[in-house]
């Protein structure tokens, strides 16, 4: 419980003009919008990092704290955290990327499932970009969940279809 005490920082991510139809249906009424919040537990105060008009989601803190790692429209980017823009992340031709991703312990890798060919295999890179290694295979997706605390192997689901 101490270790939770100590956490100094929590992001959030706002959708607005999104809303549910029937069972499950998601349906945009707007155009989109995400908003990235970091919120300052000692402050109790919230910011807006990031403001855009389309879905990014899965925001992950860069080992140094400086940037927010995200997803939209099968593409990664990094937001600095005193707020800007979006920076695309070069992820090669891996460009399906779903919300499954995140930093090694070390901050040099980072780990991404992508939706290819109705699969989800995983794939390591360098984390500040460049040409993706597959490290699962099957016919099954597989969806990223941790890194190890010594960062020489992570924990994934799979599921046979």
């Amino acid at each position: 419980m101490n270790d939770l005490l100590r956490v100094r920082r929590w992001l959030m991510v706002v959708f607005s003009g999104v809303c549910l139809v029937g069972a499950g249906a998601v349906s945009a009424q707007a155009e989109p919008t995400s908003k990235l919040e970091v919120f300052d537990l000692d402050a109790r105060e919230r910011r807006v990092v990031l403001s855009v008009p389309e879905l990014v989601q899965a925001p992950n803190w860069s080992r140094d704290g400086a940037t927010l790692l995200v997803n939209g429209n099968g593409r990664m980017y990094t937001v600095p955290v005193g707020g800007g823009t979006l920076t695309p992340l070069d992820t090669g031709e891996v460009v399906s990327n779903n919300n499954d991703h995140g930093y090694s312990p070390d901050g040099k890798w980072l780990a991404i499932s992508s939706r290819t060919d109705g699969r989800s295999p995983i794939y390591v890179l360098p984390a500040t970009g460049g040409t993706p290694r597959q490290v699962t295979f099957g016919p099954e997706p597989s969806f990223w969940y941790g890194w190890s605390p010594d960062g020489k192997a992570f924990a994934f689901v799979s599921y046979p279809e």
